[in-house]
C-alpha cells in the first residue's frame, strides 16, 4: 500500500517537471472586413489569438477551461451594437511545437456616423491595437453587383393631398432566409393612421436575386395642412444563409407630403374628400296611403368611398304639427376595400301621423370634394310632399286649422306673425283668415280641439271594441288576466324589470301596468292591447311596436332601444301619476281614470 502510494507521487512529480504552462506565450491580433460601411451596415469583427500548449492531459484540462473565456474590450458597446457573437479554435503541432489558434467573431451596428474607434482586446496578458473606422450616413447604394440580404422600400399612391384626404402608404420587406425580426409601424401625431388589410406575402424579383416580400398597408388621414412628415421604418431581424445565422437591420427613407387646405371654392358645411359619395333614401311602410294614426321610418343612408366612418356628417330631419319624429341611434360602419376604406352612416327616423294634411320635406344636399377629378359633387335627395289622409276607419274627426301646406324650413309662427307675413308675401283663404285670431282666442281653440281628441279617442275605443275583425288587423295583443290584484307601482317596477333583463313578457307587463289608467267613459274601457294605446301614448306605441317587430320579423334592419322605451315610460308616468286617485282604505284598488289632456311623446 505505501509502495503504490509512492510511486503515483513520483509520477504526479514527473508530470509537473516536464508540462510547460497552457499560455506561456499569447498572442493577440484584431481586424475588420471593412474599414468605411455605411450607418445601417454591419461590420465583421475578428479577433485571433496563437497560443502556445502541450498535449499532456493536465495541459489539455487546462486548455479547455481556459478556452471559453473571451477577451476584455472596454467601452466597445459606446459607439457599437454587438448582434451576435462566435468563437472557435484550432489546435496543431509543428516541430515539436504545440500551438492553438482561438477566433472570436463579432457582428457589430454602429450606433453613430463619423469616425469610430474599437478599443483595444485584452486576452491573457496579450493586447490588441484600437481600430479606426469610417460610418457615412445613410444606407449603401443597391445595385446588381452586391444585392443585399434584407432592405425596406415604402410608397404612397399620393404626394399631395387635401386635409383629410386618404393616402394609401405601403410598406414592404424583401429578405432572403429569414428567420425572425422586428418591423415597426408608422405614426404620427398630425395624421390618423389605420391597419389597411391583411399582411401579404410574395416573392419578387429585384438585384437578380429573388426576394420574399412581406407587404403591409395603412390609411393616413391628415389633420392639419401644411408638409406632413412619415418618418422612416426600421428592421432587425436574423437570417439563415448557407447554415450561417447573420443579425441584420435596414431603415427605409422617411416620407414628404404636402398637405392641402380644403377647397376654397367650397360650399358645404362639412369638409367631405373622398374618391365617391352616395346618398340614397328609403321609406319603410305605405307611404303612398298614409293616413292619421300610422306610423312609417324613413331611413337616409350616407356610403362614401375614401373617408372613415367618423368623418361622415349626421342628417337631419324637420318636425311638424302633423307627425310625431322619434330619432333612432345612427348606424355607422367602415369596411375594407381595395382602393381604401369604405364607409356607411345610417340615419333612421320613426313617424307617427297624429294630423292630416301635407308637409313639404326638403330635399337633402350633401356637398363633397370628389378627390380624384378635383372638384366639387353633390349628393340629392330631391323634395317630396308627405301626404297624410283621413283615416275612414276613424268615425270623428279632429277639427284643426286649415294648413294646406307646412314647410319644414321654419318653426310655426304666431297667428299675428301668420296673419303679416301672408298679407304681404301671398294671398290667404278665407278660412285661414277666419282662423287668425289673438293670442286668447287660439288658446281656446287648442281646448276645444282637445275635448274632441277625447271624444274622438272613446268612440275609436268603442269601435275597436265592438269589431272583433278589426281588432285582428290591427294585430290587437290582449292582457293576461292577473292572478291577483297589485298596485299600480308594483305593475310599473315589473314593466321597467322586464325591459332591464330583456324578459319576453315585455308587451305583457307594460299592458298590465297600464290598466290602471281608465278612458274616461266607465270602468269597462281599459288598455287590454297594444292597439289601446295607440292614440293616447303614441311615443309608447311607437316604441312598443318596434320591439314586437324586432322580436317576431325577419327583417334584421329593425331595431329597438330599451332605454329610449325606459325614458318614454317614465316621463308619461311622471305626467299622469297625478291622476291616479286610490283609496288607502278601501279594501278594493280603485284604477284611476285618464286626465283629458295631449300627452307629449319622449324625445332623446
Amino acid at each position: 500500500m505505501v509502495k503504490n502510494t509512492a510511486i503515483q507521487l513520483i509520477l504526479l512529480t514527473f508530470l509537473s517537471l516536464f508540462s510547460s504552462s497552457i499560455f506561456a506565450e499569447t498572442q493577440l491580433n484584431a481586424t475588420v472586413d471593412r474599414s468605411k460601411i455605411y450607418e445601417m451596415d454591419t461590420l465583421n469583427l475578428t479577433i485571433q489569438g496563437q497560443v502556445d500548449v502541450d498535449f499532456s492531459f493536465g495541459g489539455l484540462m487546462n486548455f479547455g477551461l481556459g478556452q471559453s473565456e473571451t477577451p476584455e474590450i472596454d467601452g466597445l458597446e459606446k459607439d457599437f451594437d454587438i448582434l451576435d457573437t462566435q468563437q472557435s479554435y484550432n489546435m496543431q503541432s509543428i516541430n515539436g511545437e504545440s500551438k492553438a489558434q482561438v477566433l472570436w467573431r463579432y457582428t457589430l451596428a454602429p450606433k453613430n456616423s463619423g469616425v469610430l474607434e474599437i478599443p483595444p482586446a485584452k486576452y491573457k496578458g496579450a493586447e490588441t491595437k484600437p481600430i479606426q473606422v469610417t460610418v457615412v450616413e445613410g444606407r449603401a447604394p443597391k445595385n446588381a453587383s452586391e444585392p443585399p440580404a434584407l432592405f425596406l422600400e415604402v410608397e404612397t399612391d399620393k404626394k399631395t393631398a387635401y386635409v383629410q384626404e386618404q393616402i394609401i402608404y405601403t410598406l414592404r420587406l424583401y429578405t432572403q432566409g429569414l428567420i425572425n425580426g422586428e418591423l415597426s409601424e408608422p405614426s404620427s401625431t398630425d395624421a390618423i393612421i389605420e391597419p389597411f388589410g391583411e399582411q401579404k406575402k410574395y416573392y419578387r424579383m429585384a438585384f437578380n436575386q429573388r426576394y420574399e416580400v412581406v407587404e403591409r398597408q395603412y390609411l393616413i388621414f391628415p389633420q392639419k395642412s401644411g408638409s406632413l412628415t412619415i418618418n422612416e421604418q426600421t428592421f432587425q431581424g436574423t437570417s439563415l444563409k448557407q447554415g450561417r445565422r447573420t443579425r441584420l437591420k435596414d431603415i427605409s427613407d422617411p416620407v414628404e407630403l404636402t398637405i392641402k387646405p380644403p377647397a376654397a371654392s367650397f360650399s358645404g358645411k362639412n369638409w367631405l374628400p373622398a374618391t365617391s359619395l352616395f346618398l340614397n333614401g328609403n321609406w319603410q311602410g305605405d307611404i303612398d296611403n298614409l293616413k292619421v294614426g300610422d306610423s312609417i321610418t324613413r331611413k337616409i343612408e350616407l356610403s362614401a368611398l375614401g373617408l372613415l366612418g367618423s368623418g361622415l356628417p349626421p342628417i337631419t330631419m324637420a318636425e311638424s304639427p302633423l307627425y310625431k319624429l322619434y330619432i333612432d341611434k345612427p348606424v355607422t360602419e367602415s369596411v375594407q376595400h381595395e382602393s381604401g376604406a369604405q364607409s356607411k352612416r345610417t340615419d333612421s327616423f320613426a313617424i307617427v301621423a297624429i294630423m292630416d294634411g301635407e308637409v313639404a320635406l326638403d330635399e337633402i344636399r350633401i356637398p363633397w370634394w370628389d378627390t380624384v377629378n378635383d372638384i366639387e359633387r353633390v349628393a340629392v335627395i330631391p323634395a317630396r310632399t308627405l301626404k297624410i289622409a283621413v283615416n275612414p276607419q276613424l268615425p270623428v274627426q279632429v277639427n284643426k286649422p286649415a294648413q294646406a301646406n307646412i314647410a319644414l324650413q321654419t318653426k310655426p309662427a304666431t297667428q299675428g306673425e301668420n296673419s303679416q307675413n301672408n298679407a304681404d308675401d301671398k294671398l290667404i283663404d278665407e278660412s285661414v283668415v277666419a282662423s287668425s285670431v289673438d293670442g286668447d282666442k287660439n288658446h281656446l281653440w287648442q281646448t276645444i280641439a282637445g275635448v274632441m281628441l277625447i271624444l274622438w279617442i272613446i268612440t275609436v275605443t268603442y269601435f275597436f271594441k265592438q269589431n272583433s275583425v278589426l281588432k285582428a288587423k290591427l294585430n290587437a295583443i290582449p292582457l293576461p288576466k292577473q292572478p291577483e290584484e297589485t298596485s299600480e307601482k308594483e305593475k310599473y317596477n315589473a314593466a321597467i324589470k322586464a325591459l332591464r333583463s330583456d324578459d319576453k313578457r315585455i308587451t305583457q307587463k307594460i299592458l298590465s301596468w297600464l290598466s290602471h289608467y281608465q278612458l274616461e267613459i266607465s270602468a269597462t274601457n281599459s288598455i287590454n292591447s297594444l292597439q289601446d294605446i295607440k292614440f293616447i301614448a303614441p311615443a309608447i306605441y311607437e316604441l312598443l311596436s318596434r320591439y314586437e317587430a324586432s322580436s317576431y320579423s325577419k327583417d334584421q334592419s329593425i331595431s329597438f332601444d330599451k332605454n329610449m322605451l325606459i325614458a318614454c315610460i317614465k316621463e308619461f308616468r311622471e305626467k299622469n301619476l297625478s291622476s291616479i286617485a286610490a283609496d288607502s282604505n278601501s279594501t278594493e284598488t280603485k284604477q284611476s281614470k285618464l286626465k283629458a289632456q295631449k300627452l307629449e311623446p319622449f324625445y332623446r
